[in-house]
């Protein structure tokens, strides 16, 4: 892609533009942001660095790329909460307008290259002005490991001043951090990285200065194709040493320089792109490959109906359990037409409901849509995405899962849609700098990452990777389903590498729940597209949930996860043709119990348990059960996940869970549908229903019925 570099002058900047390189695109231009007043050198931003701004204007002549310019007034962070809503006179509208005018000079640009290692301020709002102008965002170095990653600036850097050579030397111009005085002022990258360790071990200071300890001016860079900056002069600034704040005004001229084709090629060899695996990931591989699986699926059935002659068309469901409500089975209300007649006629169908329950689209924590065929994923990408548009509602659109179940939605759909809704949303009102009205949704939090980068996969839709509720001290989180995505190419591993695909996808899962601290598994789905993926996915889930644990080191930090919540699902495709899709609930452990080992306050569920224990002729072949509760205030909230193989004990269940308001989110082959299948369910208004192809438990077993419930 072509794309424009966001520079400040720092290392962080130019080093992602190395990688932007390094992956294949083109930079056509440059961009930076500087104070009104162009004398002044230090601004308070929240956003921007701007000291050297001066000496960033040279960058047009060292690169031959044509660089562009806006001022920031001062002062002028208007809106400071962490996911960025468009907002009049804030200092990123200014970055808006900047790329407007470079996107009008340039109508070929496609992306934005931008430094951010761990600020998820300054993502979302490039991210936000990037997303409105329709750029991709190329972040490479977002939530790299520190210290691997100024080793691999310091390898692409100049080891001496006296070095002739066209690497990248980038020199300190400020510090503000206990350990580092105006003797470290002018360090190249090699120099300090050293002393940056031995701090951040004595004083957890952040060895790539995330924490605001140092700030970086880059005199060279291989993309410097015409010349470099040599210092002249530096004028040091110690106003600010009580403070520990040192900072240097440097004077430079331009150097003229040509490089090579070969010089350049051989620089960007030297940077250094992360494994798609590292270490401790490619150990479950290895552990996985040692291992044999029996590829062999077992089908147990008492009875074979055509599931056509008895059309089955469920009702909508809706469905409040404490402060959620599960608005499920939303079909279109108008049937045999397009797909682009039936995702319109959906969300009709969608809005009206939220109107009668007088709620916001920015209430809606998660989505589950099922499509009869994955090749219309991006119609309906088009109308889902207006819908929750940012824009109009809010940053942080709700995660999401999305399938294909080929035939097997009622007659004449070829959609369906199920969402859960805050209904105790804190909203509030706000003018966006278009002076347009929306309810935002000030009680949800989220992860939202659009940008390109090595973390894990951009979204590929409209939806955020994690989406919880702010005042959760368990941090419930809803978890978009993840697929075998190589992040930096947004590309599938290919469909002969099984093993790769169940890995990968869960290793992308993990990092979500890495990065939000959310990192025990609650209710688990992994949907599947071959039938030879169901003990690989079962064989992966269990060495990541405890074994590996006990047979790498390399694992030795991981706690236990949740293995009985996994329900593994066969549909018939999903997005990119991948082979499987990791999703679900996860949460972080403030208070939690089980379900047979429960206080005072989660006995209900307990009893929940053992009354069904007692009333329904109980066989591990035939019925499993895990309970997981969680203390939410004052009040328990219970998530299980049940696999049934008779019509006789999923009666019972749904009785007793329906007894209690739980919601049941009900996963059925089509097959096993029949008359005494319908009587049980007819009238229960609380059920999401998804009919799929198979269902199998965590061990790799099938079962006819599987339930993920919550109350």
């Amino acid at each position: 892609m072509k794309f424009v570099a966001l520079v400040s002058g720092g290392k962080d900047s130019c080093y992602n533009i190395l990688h932007c390189l390094k992956n294949g695109h083109e930079l056509i231009a440059l961009g930076n942001l500087h104070p009104l007043d162009i004398d002044e050198q230090e601004l308070n931003s929240y956003m921007f660095q701007t000291v050297g701004h001066d000496i960033v204007s040279l960058y047009e002549k060292t690169t031959d790329v044509p660089l562009y310019k806006h001022y920031i007034r001062p002062h002028s962070s208007k809106y400071q909460k962490l996911n960025y809503v468009s907002t009049k006179d804030d200092e990123i509208e200014n970055l808006f307008e900047l790329l407007s005018k470079i996107k009008t000079q340039h109508p070929d640009l496609e992306a934005v290259s931008v430094g951010a290692i761990l600020s998820s301020y300054q993502r979302t709002r490039v991210e936000n002005v990037s997303n409105r102008l329709g750029l991709t965002v190329l972040s490479y170095l977002w939530q790299r490991d520190q210290s691997d990653l100024m080793s691999e600036m310091c390898e692409v850097s100049k080891q001496s001043e006296n070095e002739k050579s066209s690497k990248m030397d980038a020199r300190l111009i400020k510090v503000a951090a206990i350990g580092l005085n105006d003797t470290h002022i002018n360090m190249s990258l090699p120099v300090i990285y050293p002393i940056m360790m031995k701090l951040n071990k004595m004083y957890e200071v952040h060895i790539c200065g995330e924490g605001g300890e140092f700030e970086t001016m880059v005199l060279d860079a291989p993309f410097f194709k015409k010349g470099h900056l040599k210092i002249i002069s530096s004028e040091l600034d110690t106003s600010d040493k009580n403070n520990g704040v040192y900072s240097t005004k440097l004077n430079t001229e331009f150097v003229e320089r040509e490089i090579s084709k070969e010089e350049f090629e051989e620089n960007i060899l030297l940077v250094k792109q992360p494994l798609l695996l590292n270490e401790k990931w490619q150990s479950l591989i290895t552990a996985l490959e040692n291992e044999t699986c029996n590829t062999k699926v077992v089908r147990k059935r008492n009875e074979q109906v055509d599931p056509k002659s008895l059309e089955f068309h469920y009702n909508l469901s809706v469905n409040k359990v404490n402060n959620l409500m599960y608005i499920s089975n939303i079909l279109p209300t108008t049937q045999d037409t397009s797909i682009e007649v039936q995702i319109k006629s959906l969300f009709q169908h969608l809005d009206k409901i939220l109107i009668e329950n007088n709620i916001k689209p920015s209430q809606i924590l998660s989505s589950t849509l099922y499509l009869s065929n994955i090749r219309d994923f991006a119609n309906v990408n088009k109308v889902y995405n207006d819908f929750f548009d940012i824009e109009k509602n809010g940053p942080l659109p709700p995660s999401r899962a999305c399938v294909e179940t080929r035939e097997f939605l009622p007659t004449g759909n070829l959609l369906q849609l199920s969402v859960i809704v805050d209904t105790e949303a804190e909203l509030k009102e706000f003018s966006s700098r278009d002076n347009e009205t929306m309810m935002i949704n000030e009680s949800k939090d989220g992860l939202h990452v659009q940008g390109i980068s090595y973390w894990a996969p951009c979204n590929i839709g409209p939806y955020s990777q994690a989406i919880w509720k702010n005042n959760d001290r368990n941090m419930v989180s809803y978890i978009s389903g993840q697929i075998a995505l190589i992040p930096q190419s947004m590309t599938i591993v290919g469909s002969d590498e099984k093993i790769l695909q169940s890995i990968l996808s869960l290793k992308h899962f993990n990092t979500i729940k890495e990065t939000i601290v959310a990192e025990k598994s609650l209710q688990m789905k992994c949907f599947i597209s071959d039938i030879d993926m169901v003990p690989i996915v079962s064989r992966t889930w269990d060495l990541y949930c405890s074994k590996m644990s006990y047979e790498s080191e390399l694992w030795s930090d991981k706690e236990d996860d949740n293995l009985e919540c996994l329900i593994i699902i066969k549909v018939s495709n999903l997005p990119r043709d991948a082979l499987c899709e990791w999703g679900g609930v996860a949460y972080k452990v403030e208070t939690l119990t089980d379900d047979l080992d429960c206080d005072s306050d989660s006995e209900d569920m307990s009893e929940l348990a053992q009354k069904f224990r007692s009333t329904v002729t109980f066989d591990n072949s035939e019925l499993l059960l895990k309970t997981i509760n969680i203390k939410h205030n004052e009040s328990v909230r219970a998530y299980s996940t049940i696999f049934i193989d008779s019509l006789h004990n999923l009666s019972a269940m749904i009785r007793e869970l329906t007894e209690k308001g739980s919601q049941i989110e009900l996963y059925y082959e089509l097959s096993t549908i029949n008359f005494e299948f319908l009587d049980i369910v007819k009238n229960s208004g609380n059920i999401a229903f998804n009919p799929v192809e198979s269902i199998f438990d965590y061990n790799g077993n099938m079962h006819r019925f599987a339930v993920h419930a919550t109350s």
